[in-house]
């Protein structure tokens, strides 16, 4: 069975929780269960909405139902879903780095309280035995609670993973979410998010109560595939959705069980093309601001001959390290940087963590030794650049990746995804993805 359509811009942070796990195994709570141990009581209860009584069949959308289906699923996936859930990422990473682990049987954390800027955090966590946490997966198995109270909103809810039950379940409530960036509605009064997922089923119910152009709206959906036909394959895929009391012909997720038809890889079209290079500057753009932040804050630390780094402006933040010897030469190790600001789309957030030296040189997709950067709402006015309207970026010494979602100047969304790894003979594979055509790599281009 194969996801394909997998989400229209929705809970995309999520799902690829989902795939990277391993397909977990549900169970009825998030009650989990440590391999020869005893069953862990759980930190949140979660309480699943009443599903509305259904009198009328289902009815195809109309155009402008469709384009709401559309801005308030990106706006509780993509925007809401994928922030907070960030926002408790980065708490568990945190907490990892104040209390590490001395070595393989030290990797347990059970956190009784525990608060990193915006967001508090209780249950518990594996630290992974190589590596960062980078997404929930890398600390299972877990069970963590938390309550994120940021400028965007409020959350609450439970992350719950394990390796030997082979399950995840992620619940969370929303409050008085404002999402940035244009395919979006105004606000999220009230919100409710709740997937269940392993490799046989799923189950997803998702709520809302929201304003779009002045208009109040609700929303009722619940997806919950079974298998109707087990020598056909043949699939129910249990979706129901209510729209302002309306019963909606919707399918968040599709599936299908057959192998997908291959599709030779193409070079991109002119306006493809033009696309991705004005979402290639914007996102140069980000990379310029994070590094000159970042240098700002490593010239002051050696100017008060500082090892740490505490540098705050008012709009950033940097936190880390330095290794240095003398002015000229140094190596920096950024545990964790944040980047607010406000442009033409609105507010719009720069944040992760990084490692460079002083001789760095440019490199791709930015001139860090490494780097991972979050980046929200970013548009830089009177430039040719696409504001990227939420989106990550990932760089190591042999390999780099992003993913980021952009809108272009009539509003349309786009999404562009590259994964590269530099070869033995300083060559680079890899993949590229634009607005789901499968393209010859940019940096492949010439072997074809």
């Amino acid at each position: 069975m194969l996801i394909v359509d997998i989400m229209r811009n929705f809970i995309a942070f999520s799902l690829l929780i989902y795939l990277l796990a391993g397909c977990y195994m549900p169970n009825d709570g998030n009650n989990l269960e440590e391999e020869g141990g005893n069953p862990l009581p759980p930190d949140y209860e979660i309480t699943l909405p009443e599903e509305p009584e259904i009198t009328t069949p289902a009815t195809a959308p109309s155009e402008e139902q469709s384009v709401l289906l559309e801005r308030i699923m990106n706006s509780l996936g993509n925007m809401a879903l994928t922030g907070y859930s960030s926002d408790v990422t980065d708490a568990m990473k945190e907490y990892a780095k104040e209390n590490p682990a001395k070595n393989d049987d030290d990797r347990l954390r059970e956190i009784e309280s525990y608060t990193h800027e915006d967001t508090t955090i209780s249950g518990w966590f594996t630290i992974p035995s190589e590596g960062t946490i980078t997404t929930p997966p890398d600390a299972a198995p877990l069970d963590i609670s938390f309550s994120v109270d940021s400028g965007s909103g409020k959350a609450e809810g439970c992350i719950t993973m394990s390796h030997t039950s082979e399950s995840m379940i992620i619940a969370m409530n929303i409050y008085n979410h404002i999402p940035s960036g244009e395919d979006a509605v105004e606000s999220i009064s009230k919100g409710f998010i709740y997937q269940n997922m392993d490799s046989t089923s799923m189950k997803v119910i998702i709520t809302a109560d929201f304003m779009d152009n002045g208009h109040k709206h609700t929303l009722y959906y619940r997806q919950e595939p079974k298998l109707i036909d087990q020598e056909t394959g043949e699939l129910d895929e249990g979706a129901l959705c209510i729209l302002d009391d309306e019963n909606i012909e919707y399918v968040l997720f599709g599936f299908e069980d057959s192998t997908p038809e291959y599709v030779p890889l193409r070079t991109p079209t002119t306006e493809e093309s033009n696309l991705m290079s004005a979402i290639g500057l914007s996102m140069a753009e980000a990379g310029t601001e994070i590094q000159e932040t970042i240098l700002r804050a490593i010239e002051s630390t050696l100017d008060k001959g500082f090892k740490d780094i505490r540098y705050s402006d008012g709009n950033s933040s940097v936190e880390g390290s330095l290794s240095a010897n003398g002015s000229e030469t140094w190596e920096a190790t950024i545990n964790s940087y944040m980047i607010r600001g406000t442009n033409d789309k609105g507010d719009y957030a720069l944040q992760g963590e990084a490692t460079l030296t002083s001789s760095n040189e440019d490199g791709y997709p930015l001139p860090f030794k490494s780097i991972r950067a979050e980046i929200s709402n970013y548009y830089i006015a009177g430039k040719d650049g696409l504001l990227i309207t939420s989106g990550t970026i990932y760089q190591e010494e042999t390999a780099s990746s992003f993913s980021l979602n952009a809108a272009d100047n009539a509003g349309k969304p786009h999404k562009w995804e590259v994964n590269m790894t530099r070869t033995s003979d300083g060559s680079f594979e890899g993949t590229e993805v634009f607005d789901e055509a499968n393209l010859i790599p940019f940096f492949m281009r010439n072997q074809y």
